[in-house]
């Protein structure tokens, strides 16, 4: 997306997908690039002129969160909406901050589809201790981790050490997810899988945790680069 300067305006033209409440936000919050080369965060109001929403997700899988694509076309914004990185946010930490509070709620809403599989393994009574257990371990050792973080964030740190501490245990967790769905799969038995697509449908909504931004494959050069003593920035 791209944000050209017009008097006391900026012009937004591209699009967003996926776009998670497409059809339901109040607030577009997207990142753009302005005309001198610089990233910046555009807040549009979605009521404004030129956006429209087009279908894109077809996934029936998490198909409630509304992430389809938002297509801006000449889209004009006072220039107060937006924010640029150098002016703005100059040393990253409001963006750190953003993917702080989305990844605790991200990682959150998996751990509850992760944990709505081991409810449905209890109630069944299989009798699977050591299935169950297995499933449970990295359940719990998830949300202690997030929960700490969590905690952290509450008394107030803020930055790179914190933001490299969440980014690692996201990719952790994801991993952690799917071994407790699998494990919670197999102790509920082939019967259980084919009566109930509650079964089938958590475990496919589990692998999504793994698309979410920022990306794997996006942040491990700079997460290693930090661990050998360098400075932490998602771009």
């Amino acid at each position: 997306m791209t944000a050209r300067k017009k008097g006391s305006s900026y012009i937004v033209n591209g699009s967003k997908k996926p776009c998670s409440l497409s059809g339901s936000m109040d607030l577009l919050t997207a990142s753009v690039e302005v005309d001198t080369g610089e990233r910046a965060i555009a807040l549009i109001p979605a009521n404004t002129p030129g956006i429209t929403v087009r279908p894109f997700w077809e996934s029936w899988i998490l198909a409630g969160a509304e992430s389809d694509e938002v297509h801006l076309e000449d889209v004009e914004i006072p220039a107060d909406l937006v924010l640029l990185n150098g002016a703005d946010d100059p040393d990253g930490q409001h963006e750190m901050t953003g993917y702080l509070w989305f990844g605790m709620l991200v990682t959150a809403n998996y751990l509850g589809a992760a944990s709505a599989l081991l409810e449905r393994l209890l109630a069944a009574g299989k009798d699977d201790y050591e299935g169950y257990v297995r499933a449970a371990a990295d359940v719990e050792n998830a949300m202690g981790a997030v929960e700490n973080i969590a905690r952290a964030v509450d008394e107030g740190e803020r930055g790179q050490d914190i933001s490299v501490r969440l980014l690692l245990s996201r990719i952790a967790i994801r991993d952690a997810l799917v071994r407790a769905s699998s494990a919670a799969v197999e102790s509920l038995g082939g019967i259980a899988f084919i009566k109930s697509s509650d079964i089938g449908y958590l475990t496919a909504a589990v692998h999504a945790f793994a698309f979410h931004p920022p990306s794997r494959r996006s942040v491990s050069e700079s997460l290693a680069k930090f661990h050998a003593g360098d400075e932490f920035a998602f771009v």
